[in-house]
């Protein structure tokens, strides 16, 4: 039908900028546009809202580190790659459902000789705690678990999950992509146990090409690009 108007019901996929981000960025692309590491009168006001920005998403999960990525994909594969890259070449344990930016990850990871081993799911999407039980083993170095399915909305039993990882394999690294609930549900990653997890603004009426890795204080990740410092 043309010409009504339009009802938007997707935002599971992405949602619309709020005016006061919008409003927000623009004001700062003109008045605070200068290099935060700059040394110059226009460097230290950028470092600021950098700082204060990075300080305040990191206090909402009670992360140790927060790294500034292009979004959830770029987060997901530093989080995954990252973390095994960290460590000797052995298996990483994705669910054959999880989101494409997860599952892409296994070229990557192949360049550091890791594995990857895709697990069955239930009907509903999630990883069954008998599954990940069967799969684990010493040579496991990282699991990706997805907090809240993209399509389905299922939301994993991530505390039976994690306790696994622990018992099982107590050095693997454990990365969560928490970019379809990150702001709906209440998450600290000392609570939960887990290593890194994975954040997109565009989720939360943020700006597109925006996202995070926050980091626990024991994770251990190796930087994909090392460049600019």
């Amino acid at each position: 039908m043309t010409g009504g108007p339009r009802i938007y019901l997707d935002n599971a996929a992405t949602t619309q900028p709020l005016a006061e981000v919008v409003e927000a960025m623009a004001r700062v692309q003109f008045d605070t546009f200068g290099n935060p590491s700059s040394k110059h009168a226009f460097g230290p006001p950028a470092r600021a809202l950098l700082d204060d920005a990075r300080e305040f998403l990191r206090g909402t999960l009670g992360a140790a580190q927060l790294v500034f990525t292009s979004g959830g994909s770029e987060a997901d594969q530093l989080g995954i790659v990252g973390s095994a890259a960290a460590r000797p070449p052995g298996r990483v344990l994705l669910a054959a459902t999880d989101h494409p930016a997860m599952l892409q990850c296994e070229s990557l990871l192949a360049k550091w000789r890791h594995y990857v081993t895709r697990l069955p799911v239930t009907a509903h999407g999630d990883i069954a705690p008998e599954t990940l039980f069967d799969a684990l083993g010493d040579d496991v170095r990282t699991v990706a678990i997805l907090h809240g399915h993209n399509e389905l909305g299922t939301l994993s039993r991530l505390d039976e999950l994690v306790s696994l990882v622990r018992r099982i394999a107590p050095t693997a690294h454990v990365h969560v992509d928490l970019v379809q609930t990150y702001g709906k549900l209440p998450f600290d990653l000392d609570d939960a146990d887990v290593d890194s997890v994975a954040v997109s603004a565009h989720k939360l009426h943020g700006p597109r090409g925006v996202g995070f890795l926050a980091l626990s204080s024991k994770a251990q990740i190796t930087p994909l690009l090392k460049a600019g410092g």
